[in-house]
């Protein structure tokens, strides 16, 4: 197996024990490929959740030490992101996940339908 980029919904379950789909996000992680990253914007995306908490730093350690890679959204992705959202009707996050998972070669792992119909190469979590 490759390299995987996870979606940002996968991200939010696997940090919620109380998540719907947590233990499919947990069990899914242990068979991964050694190599698991995700998108500054699935981290950004998670964060809204927390808002105003004053463990924010800590939290982002957290989760940058548990990935690989944190991708950041550079003129390349953003260009992709853009086709990608045209062609595919995509929320502009989801364009930019996908863009960046199609430029960093990843299989890119979601709960979401639509994302993973409209990624050629994903995986849908379930």
């Amino acid at each position: 197996m490759g390299r995987v980029i996870l979606d940002t919904s996968v991200l939010i379950a696997i940090n919620n024990d109380g998540d719907s789909h947590y233990k499919s996000a947990t069990s899914a992680l242990l068979e991964a490929s050694p190599w698991v990253g995700i998108s500054v914007i699935s981290f950004s995306e998670f964060l809204v959740g927390f808002g105003q908490r004053t463990d924010f730093e800590e939290i982002r350690i957290s989760i940058f030490k548990k990935f690989d890679e944190v991708f950041n959204v550079d003129v390349e992705i953003a260009s992709l992101a853009v086709r990608i959202r045209s062609e595919k009707k995509l929320k502009l996050p989801d364009a930019l996940i996908s863009a960046s998972a199609t430029l960093k070669n990843c299989e890119l792992w979601t709960f979401d339908v639509s994302l993973a119909k409209s990624h050629p190469s994903s995986r849908l979590l379930i």
